[in-house]
């Protein structure tokens, strides 16, 4: 029996699949309906026990941040179940035009900002450093790996500065950000302290600001109180393009998910241009 047979067993009392969001390597994500609740359920595959999430510190990072009301509020979680089910937002993927780019980067960064301001959490663990070293030793088979090695390269130069670490997403990308009156941020499952500037290069990655756009989304950041590092900006932005490579080689090596299927021969093409 499959992990979704078991959970769809477990809660059929409870819980009603409406329809599929995202199948994706680690996990699938469902529209459902929990105690007659409109909701969204992330369900693990049994495979990902292997990469050693801290589910558990990714649940207490989310209700910490309930207060500030950008992240959807948890309506249940079991750990041992590798499930988590969260209230539904209404809401689309943030799409950049030309009559709305502005407001919505200097929002972006704002809502970025409110996130670096809060308190980490007393007692958690960094997730984000822990999902490093633990690709790091998983893929010390990979020995003549130049990608790996220039990646962990830049990692170990750009986390020098720890003392300046605030709390993180560690996976801002457009897909895991809802646009409502407000933004939501999804999927904190490598939430915890980092660099403040990786979140930043993140999501300036995945939509492809130019100059001009990134200058409106440090102008929401900083209010223009402070300068911009458009160097070191540029290298956790480099970075984020090893790290997914990282990934990538990780779920390729502990699952059944081939090369081909994770593209990882494309990205080597790309990372070739910062070996």
């Amino acid at each position: 029996m499959s992990n979704l047979e078991r959970i769809f067993n477990a809660y059929k009392k409870e819980l009603v699949i409406l329809e599929t969001i995202k199948t994706g390597p680690v996990s699938d994500i469902f529209l459902c309906k929990y105690k007659e609740k409109k909701a969204v359920i992330r369900i693990d595959k049994t495979w990902s026990v292997q990469m050693k999430f801290d589910r558990s510190t990714e649940v207490e990072i989310i209700n910490k941040l309930q207060p500030i009301k950008f992240t959807p509020k948890i309506l249940h979680h079991d750990v041992e179940k590798k499930i988590l089910i969260w209230e539904y937002i209404e809401g689309k993927e943030v799409f950049l035009k030309s009559e709305n780019k502005k407001n919505l980067l200097e929002l972006l960064g704002q809502t970025i900002k409110k996130l670096h301001i809060t308190e980490v959490p007393k007692n958690t663990k960094n997730i984000f450093l822990n999902s490093i070293e633990f690709y790091k030793t998983n893929l010390l088979k990979y020995s003549n790996n130049k990608f790996l090695d220039r990646g962990f390269s830049i990692f170990d130069r750009l986390s020098d500065n720890s003392n300046e670490y605030v709390l993180s997403h560690n996976d801002l990308n457009k897909s895991n950000i809802i646009l409502n009156q407000n933004l939501y941020f999804l999927d904190w499952e490598y939430a915890g302290p980092n660099d403040p500037y990786f979140d930043l290069a993140s999501i300036s990655m995945s939509l492809e600001l130019n100059d001009d756009d990134i200058n409106y989304l440090w102008k929401g950041y900083s209010g223009n109180k402070s300068l911009l590092d458009r160097e070191k900006l540029q290298n956790w932005s480099i970075f984020s393009i090893f790290l997914d490579y990282m990934w990538r080689l990780t779920v390729a090596d502990l699952s059944k998910i081939t090369n081909k299927e994770l593209q990882i021969s494309a990205l080597e093409n790309k990372l070739a241009n910062f070996l």
